[in-house]
């Protein structure tokens, strides 16, 4: 996936003229449940609305896809299980940050899934969503957030065909989700999707969310300094993240 160096695509320039939506927009009445592919995609794609939701009383759970510890390959300071172990510690502390400004604590749960290679097969995603439907049902959640189908990388892709998964298995039961996509690198392409988008501005959450983003220091500082086709944030869209409005896409179906 190539990293694009401006903050400018199709989703931001239509959510910059959109208005505000309200957090009832977003998310039902109860608990929420985060899909991230990798650590820092919860905060980077939907950090502000997660600290609205827990002020607004509503519970948190981000399941963590992958450990992300495909973002150095090369690097031998940091090989896969060190990267992970890094990026599972910046994943902690960005909940924690988030949760300290949202008034309450945010749960986090541990999938352990190959990074770059999360399995899209309704077959082998199929177990998954049965775990996470337990996670729904026992915690009293109404409401799934997971990457959008648009984001140009596979794990993110996944991510979506789980949460697709995950909410024909509730409504088998007669739990009807919420279902709201984030857009993290689909903002920045071309491509418009065909469901209603929603715009989520940081407002108050603005500096929360940039100290949470802080916590990646993996991601977004030349921290990893021995492999230089390594994953670094440009500045100009960790600015982005941090300023712009959080781009919610109504579910559109599996793809």
């Amino acid at each position: 996936m190539s990293v694009p160096e401006r903050a400018e695509g199709a989703l931001v320039r239509l959510a910059a003229s959109l208005p505000a939506a309200p957090l009832e927009a977003l998310a039902g009445n109860g608990g929420i449940l985060v899909l991230a592919p990798h650590p820092d995609d919860e905060t980077l794609g939907c950090g502000a609305a997660i600290m609205a939701a827990l002020a607004a009383g509503r519970p948190v759970t981000v399941a963590l896809l992958t450990g992300g510890g495909g973002s150095h390959p090369r690097s031998r300071d940091y090989p896969p299980e060190a990267m992970v172990a890094l990026r599972r510690r910046e994943f902690a502390e960005a909940l924690a940050r988030l949760g300290a400004a949202g008034g309450a604590s945010v749960e986090s749960l541990y999938l352990d899934l190959p990074d770059t290679a999360v399995p899209h097969e309704a077959t082998a995603l199929a177990p998954i969503a049965a775990r996470l439907r337990d996670r729904v049902v026992d915690g009293g959640i109404d409401t799934v957030w997971a990457t959008w189908r648009g984001d140009p990388h596979t794990d993110h892709v996944a991510a979506a065909r789980l949460a697709d998964l995950l909410a024909s298995r509730c409504a088998e039961t007669g739990l009807t989700l919420t279902r709201r996509d984030y857009a993290v690198w689909g903002r920045f392409g071309a491509a418009l999707p065909a469901g209603p988008v929603l715009a989520f501005p940081p407002g108050r959450w603005h500096a929360a969310k940039a100290h949470a983003m802080d916590a990646y220091a993996s991601q977004l500082t030349p921290l990893v300094r021995d492999d230089p086709d390594g994953f670094v944030m440009p500045p100009a869209l960790t600015r982005h993240f941090a300023d712009a409005p959080e781009i919610f896409v109504a579910e559109e179906g599996p793809a």
